[in-house]
């Protein structure tokens, strides 16, 4: 039983990087007309976790 609870939460955990990869390139997209403050934070994490 915990092997199959394992994959479920690797899934899961696959689904939210990628929507919080997502969310980050959009608030990035925001933030550069918005807050220059936001795009020197999420960005750069962003770029950290791709590579």
């Amino acid at each position: 039983g915990s092997g199959s609870t394992v994959l479920a939460f690797c899934a899961a955990g696959r689904t939210q990087a990628r929507v919080g990869a997502a969310m980050a390139r959009a608030y990035a997209r925001l933030g550069r007309k918005a807050t220059p403050l936001s795009v020197s934070v999420d960005p750069d994490g962003a770029k950290v976790e791709r590579r």
